[in-house]
């Protein structure tokens, strides 16, 4: 009888998660204050049964921004939150979500190439699932990980499946300011390094969402097709 075996690698914890990351850049990234988290998973279906569940990871894994959180010494102006978008692209439009996408994934690919691994393709079902969750981000005003996103992407036909998420505390970025921002948190994360250099993944999905009081929320989904 076939069964599923979810596996979870490079699981980064929020506040109040059980595991602590290895290091503050783990969890606060390369400018250290936006927290940002990373799950992934892989469906075998000849051996195993479930492990473990990515909504058990998530659910203790929210976590609301606030400025405090910015640890000592940051610069203040990296820490002021924007309620609109006074220069740069509008967090909130999904023509500046798909450019940031695009600007992200040409970033991501050359990481991949210099790498020696195969480039990742845009994917409309995950860029949805992205879609989704960054919006429901935004709307909870708080970064967690979805807890469906391992069903939603078994339904688009994927076998393999990671998420990144992260927020930047401020609005307002143009389109390159924005995916170098997002890029340089990931890249520096050894789990979110990971689910983005994994050669076992080919497909990505990217989305922003920002919330009413400016904080600007991000997710990647990735999926092998």
């Amino acid at each position: 009888m076939k069964k599923t075996l979810v596996t979870t690698a490079a699981v980064l914890a929020l506040a109040g998660a059980a595991a602590a990351p290895a290091s503050a850049a783990d969890c606060f990234g390369s400018e250290g204050h936006a927290p940002s988290s990373s799950f992934s998973s892989s469906l075998q279906q000849d051996s195993g049964s479930a492990q473990t569940s990515v909504g058990e990871q998530a659910s203790n894994g929210a976590q609301t921004p606030t400025d405090a959180q910015a640890p000592s010494g940051a610069d203040a102006s990296t820490v002021t939150t924007q309620s609109t978008a006074t220069e740069g692209g509008d967090a909130a439009s999904s023509s500046f979500s798909d450019q940031v996408a695009q600007e992200m994934l040409g970033m991501l690919n050359q990481a991949r190439a210099e790498a020696g691994l195969s480039p990742l393709s845009s994917n409309a079902d995950l860029t949805g699932i992205a879609s989704g969750w960054s919006q429901q981000m935004a709307a909870n005003n708080a970064a967690s990980h979805s807890p469906t996103f391992i069903d939603q992407t078994l339904a688009t036909g994927s076998t393999n499946m990671a998420e990144n998420v992260s927020y930047d505390v401020t609005s307002g970025k143009s389109v390159q300011e924005t995916a170098q921002y997002f890029y340089n948190f990931w890249m520096n994360s050894p789990g979110h390094h990971a689910n983005i250099m994994n050669p076992e993944l080919n497909s990505i999905g990217f989305s922003l969402a920002e919330s009413s009081n400016g904080y600007v929320y991000a997710t990647q989904n990735f999926g092998t097709y």
